[in-house]
């Protein structure tokens, strides 16, 4: 499999930044890596903490809820919107996702020209 969609797959399919580390373009990788495990951090602790919410309310409620009354808690709970971090982490990952997907291509090919000349071969 060639380099560019090696590096596209990797990133696009596994998780971003790998296709970097494949690359060997380490820096630019571990980045993508760390934000984008950073905005998922970010991510779970803000439901784990809506749900731990939820879960208490039910709890004190002596747990007799329906699904429709769940349902309305948890929009309580959330406000019905997205807390602005999680906002900002979902942008994060996917502006990451792509980058590392765009940039794994063009490096690929950079590596794929690369490769020619040296072999002599030019397409």
């Amino acid at each position: 499999m060639n380099p560019s969609l090696r590096g596209a797959l990797l990133s696009g399919l596994v998780y971003p930044g790998l296709g970097q580390i494949a690359q060997k373009h380490h820096g630019r990788g571990i980045a993508l890596i760390g934000v984008v495990s950073a905005s998922l951090l970010v991510i779970v602790t803000t439901v784990v903490r809506e749900v731990q919410a939820v879960l208490d309310k039910v709890a004190v409620g002596g747990g007799a809820y329906d699904l429709g009354s769940i349902l309305a808690e948890v929009d309580r709970v959330s406000g019905g919107r997205s807390p602005t971090a999680t906002k900002v982490a979902t942008v994060a990952i996917v502006c990451c996702w792509v980058a590392g997907i765009v940039d794994a291509w063009v490096e690929g090919k950079k590596m794929e020209a690369g490769d020619r000349v040296e072999s002599g071969r030019v397409r």
